[in-house]
């Protein structure tokens, strides 16, 4: 469906950056997207579909390889390349199967969240699809996964999960979750083109990043569908309120794909704190924060071993002045098998006092009931001591650097496969000279003997 004059005000990039596109809206244009397919009528052509979408792929990896440089080296071309000569060789048949269900024959081409009006419920793809050539008449899950890497690159990863999952429940295509993956790399790297991003731009004005920074952004988010994590990933960026932590963690959910989490100061079932991304408090006005604020950690948590267990990385932002919340964190990490890096954020005095409040979230709220926006003190920030698994920035120097930072202590190992006692274990026991050993990982030994006090 098309119509001729949007108004801005319901264009769901509008809606996004407003913080009010949900779930249900990610259904309703997946509901439309499937009515679409449906009366598409699919279309042949001359050539070969699947040596047709060989071909694409290959002219994207040679406009991609030409203008290489530092960062693309550091995203794994050879894994990206991998990922390619491995679909296109072990799923013939299953291209086959959907040539046969008119799974490839027509798409849209088209979708964007700056070409998608939601209004009084309604649905609507402005302007009309892509003319259906050789090159953009592919596979119907090559719009899922267009669609789903523009979710991914404005930092709602997990809204591209569920606008995934309900076409695939609606169409009953189940074979989507197979070739999504690589469709979802073929976009990236279709959008990573300098001679795309031109169009792109034109495509999108309200987005705001430079055409570099998109480059290197679709870039890294074709490294990751190419399975360069290999793990999920659990990041959390603490520190003082105000040191634009939230920022940081915005850049890194639109860099890599991740699920952002954002912790409020209020209990999770306070108005905004029902969804999967929670407003952020401009300013958290205590550190030992009444009854519910501790809730809204331990929801977190829940809500952070949930997307872990399903394979999805998650960046968590928040104060976590305490040791105590920053371990729990890293056990849930450990315990669903995923990488876990915290990133302290600091910045000087002046600049964290002068820190504007993001408009349009709420106001954290002191234990009179009173809406404030005094930063916590200092003092009641426990420092870190130095791990391997700990990054420290400063929020004072450019964006872009602190978040290279990151990015590249992600690129590498993270040494945290360590051990956590379970129920069967204790940190006491006693070693064969009978003198009590504190701290040691070691299953408590029966007793034997008429004396316990011994070994035997």
């Amino acid at each position: 469906m098309e119509i001729r004059r949007p108004t801005e005000h319901g264009l769901l990039s509008s809606l996004l950056a407003r913080g009010r596109a949900d779930e249900t809206t990610m259904r309703r244009i997946a509901s439309e997207l499937v009515r679409f397919h449906s009366a598409a009528a699919p279309t042949r052509f001359s050539t070969d579909e699947i040596q047709a979408i060989a071909d694409r792929w290959s002219r994207t990896l040679a406009a991609i390889s030409a203008p290489m440089d530092g960062h693309f080296q550091r995203a794994s071309f050879r894994a990206i390349t991998e990922l390619g000569e491995r679909f296109l060789t072990e799923n013939v048949s299953l291209l086959r199967s959907r040539i046969v269900a008119n799974r490839i024959g027509a798409r849209h081409g088209n979708l964007y969240a700056d070409q998608i009006v939601v209004a009084r419920r309604q649905v609507r793809f402005l302007g009309p699809s892509h003319r259906l050539t050789d090159e953009t008449n592919a596979d119907v899950a090559a719009d899922v996964a267009q669609f789903a890497v523009d979710l991914d690159h404005r930092g709602h990863a997990d809204l591209a999960i569920v606008f995934a999952a309900a076409y695939v429940r609606l169409s009953g295509d189940s074979e989507l979750g197979a070739v999504l993956g690589f469709y979802k790399c073929l976009e990236a790297l279709r959008r990573a083109d300098p001679a795309e991003s031109v169009a792109i731009t034109k495509c999108n004005p309200t987005q705001s990043v430079t055409r570099e920074r998109e480059h290197h952004s679709y870039l890294d988010l074709a490294w990751v569908y190419a399975g360069g994590l290999e793990r999920p990933l659990l990041v959390v960026t603490a520190g003082p309120p105000r040191v634009v932590r939230g920022q940081v963690a915005h850049n890194l959910a639109e860099q890599l794909g991740l699920v952002h989490l954002r912790l409020a100061n209020g209990p999770p079932s306070a108005p905004g704190c029902n969804g999967t991304t929670w407003p952020v408090t401009p300013a958290e006005p205590e550190w030992n924060p009444p009854v519910e604020p501790r809730r809204c950690y331990a929801e977190t948590r829940r809500r952070v071993a949930r997307w872990l267990r399903h394979g999805q990385s998650v960046v968590v932002e928040g104060t976590y002045g305490r040791h105590e919340d920053r371990a729990a964190l890293r056990r849930v990490a450990i315990t669903a098998g995923a990488r876990f890096l915290l990133v302290v954020c600091h910045g000087d005095e002046a600049h964290t006092q002068n820190a504007p409040a993001r408009p349009g979230h709420v106001i954290s709220v002191n234990r009179a009931g009173r809406p404030t926006t005094r930063p916590a003190p200092r003092a009641t920030i426990v420092e870190s001591a130095p791990t391997p698994w700990l990054v420290t920035i400063d929020t004072t120097r450019p964006i872009a650097e602190t978040v290279e930072q990151i990015l590249s202590t992600i690129r590498g190992p993270l040494p945290n496969e360590h051990h956590y006692p379970t129920v069967h274990e204790t940190f006491t026991a006693r070693n064969p000279d009978g003198n009590p050993q504190s701290g040691s990982l070691v299953k408590r030994q029966p007793k034997r003997g008429p004396d316990a006090s011994g070994p035997g």
